[in-house]
């Protein structure tokens, strides 16, 4: 469960997790997420703190086109947690996954402009040796009205390594 202080900054990102807190709806998303595994339809991969159990976020990996194969991957973390190197951890087991064992070609990132930039989603990006392929303009609309722009990097199954820089 995401906590308090944590979902008016994470509505921008996670709108359905903000706004439930009626235990069987989660409990019918988590149901939903789990069918969806097993129809190959989207692979959620959630992290939490070893030594506390706590969950801090979650990976998102969908099938964009199954006959090149390319999917999309995206995560987030609790705020508290940025920058002690969970996301790294977990992404770095996420596309291992996806190239190993989903037999994946073509990965894509979409990193959306909010906060400060989603400067931390961009560097683990770049570390593990996505490529900037371009930007889109007033491509995503929150609820507000305003307009972002989503930042697209891309990694091909021949440039993965599994270390980042």
């Amino acid at each position: 469960m995401v906590e308090n202080d944590n979902r008016q900054y994470l509505r921008e990102i996670l709108e359905y997790i903000t706004d439930t807190e009626d235990v069987n709806k989660i409990e019918s998303w988590i149901r939903e997420l789990a069918s969806d595994w097993d129809k190959n339809i989207r692979f959620v991969l959630c992290y939490w703190q070893k030594t506390t159990l706590k969950f801090l976020g979650h990976i998102w990996i969908e099938p964009i086109d199954w006959k090149i194969p390319s999917f999309e991957i995206g995560w987030f973390i609790d705020k508290n947690y940025q920058g002690k190197g969970y996301v790294t951890e977990a992404s770095k087991k996420a596309l291992e996954f996806v190239f190993k064992y989903l037999h994946v070609d073509k990965v894509i990132a979409r990193i959306r402009e909010i906060g400060l930039y989603n400067i931390k989603s961009k560097n683990i990006a770049e570390r593990y040796g996505f490529i900037k392929e371009g930007f889109y303009r007033d491509n995503i609309k929150l609820e507000d009205g305003t307009l972002l722009i989503e930042t697209h990097y891309i990694m091909l199954k021949n440039n993965h390594r599994n270390e980042i820089k």
